[in-house]
């Protein structure tokens, strides 16, 4: 409902403020006293166009301001302003056109700024201009439904709201669903990778074991040549040498001079022999397990393979299988929550279905109401042939706007 109006320098006008009440309203004057001014100043408040000529002779700016109060019922105006953040301090909405004179114009409502196309559909909710020989208001069909709604007392707010709630939840889902396929892709890669990974079955400091084995085998030659002369040494003439010397301090004469010495010859004796089995062990290991090198060598050129595969270092794979575990359970997460999220979308449709049902049910029944009333008015205006019948079609979901 229009409140107030306010012009400052606009054609005629230098400073005119009307302020309107809630009912009637009627402007009456003779020819060329500005009442279709008023309208033109209107209109251009909602967005026509304007020229420097609009301004007032001596002036360089001119401003024409509407003040609004919004109606309970009007849900789609609010849906408009609350879709470009226009906030709405109790219930008002005051459109200010600024027109200037080197030829551009500004509009604001409530303070933000906005284009012509927004002020032209705010106007359908909010004035009817209806001249002489305009086509009537009724005739437009965006106006039906919220009349009927008016003359129903019907609140479409709660509708409106689980219908914008179901929109976001689908929107939501779609995406989710969008992105499932690419999760399952990812999802099937990373379970080849862990099972790559858990058939190789690597652990702590082995990749660093079979690095220095393998060094060491191919080694192995030089290190077999050297154990061998050694154990030809201590075997050919360490023990003999040994054996002789202990034969001959073992001599009564000797060993009863020098008691020590037997004890220290048999000693270095078996020590010596210890040490000659040792080294042929040794030399024995060197042996089997220069046998093996070719399973040491594919084992650590698998460890290889699956670090340059993931980027990574051999030593690091075994820390890489719960990190895997950890990437394929959180799309596991993800694939349970975009279920979840389905069955929110599915529970978010049955809510708005069932309002808009009842909803429909009572602009049904208002629509009998008021086509009865109008024909009894007709009745009255002696019009009884008149036909006035209000029809109620359901539109379909893609219809209204749902996806």
């Amino acid at each position: 409902m229009l409140t107030f109006l306010s012009i400052r320098n606009f054609l005629l006008f230098k400073d005119v403020d009307i302020d309107f009440s809630p009912y009637l309203n009627v402007l009456t004057g003779e020819t060329g006293a500005g009442k279709s001014i008023l309208i033109d100043a209107i209109n251009v408040a909602f967005g026509a166009k304007t020229s420097p000529d609009m301004i007032f002779h001596d002036q360089e700016h001119a401003v024409i301001t509407l003040s609004f109060k919004i109606p309970p019922q009007a849900h789609n105006l609010s849906l408009i302003l609350e879709e470009y953040s226009i906030p709405t301090p109790q219930d008002e909405i005051i459109i200010r056109r600024d027109i200037f004179r080197e030829g551009r114009a500004r509009s604001r409502v409530n303070d933000t700024v906005v284009s012509s196309g927004l002020l032209a559909s705010l106007k359908e909710y909010l004035l009817i201009i209806q001249g002489q020989f305009d086509p009537h208001g009724l005739l437009s069909q965006g106006k039906h439904l919220p009349l009927l709604d008016a003359y129903a007392h019907v609140d479409v707010s709660s509708l409106s709201l689980a219908f914008r709630e179901w929109n976001s939840l689908h929107a939501q889902w779609e995406t989710a669903s969008s992105q499932q396929q690419q999760n399952q892709e990812q999802q099937q890669l990373l379970l080849f990778h862990l099972q790559e990974l858990e058939n190789l079955n690597p652990q702590p400091l082995e990749a660093e074991n079979l690095e220095n084995k393998v060094t060491q085998l191919k080694k192995a030659h030089l290190i077999l040549e050297n154990l061998n002369q050694a154990y030809n040494f201590l075997n050919e003439q360490s023990l003999p040498h040994l054996e002789r010397a202990l034969s001959l301090v073992e001599h009564p004469q000797i060993s009863e001079t020098f008691p020590d010495l037997v004890p220290l010859l048999r000693s270095g004796r078996e020590e010596t022999f210890a040490a000659c089995e040792l080294v042929s062990q040794y030399a024995e290991d060197i042996m089997l397990e220069s046998d093996n090198i070719q399973e040491y060598e594919d084992r650590l050129y698998a460890f290889r393979d699956l670090a340059r595969k993931h980027k990574t270092e051999p030593q690091l794979l075994v820390d890489l299988i719960p990190s895997l575990q950890q990437q394929a359970q959180n799309l596991k997460d993800i694939e349970h929550q975009e279920e979840i999220l389905k069955e929110k979308v599915e529970e978010a449709k049955k809510h708005y279905l069932h309002l808009a049902q009842g909803i429909s049910q009572k602009r049904k029944d208002a629509a009998l109401r008021l086509s009865d009333t109008v024909h009894r008015e007709l009745a009255l205006l002696d019009m009884p042939k008149a036909r006035f019948h209000v029809e109620i079609t359901p539109l379909s979901l893609e219809k209204c706007g749902a996806f």
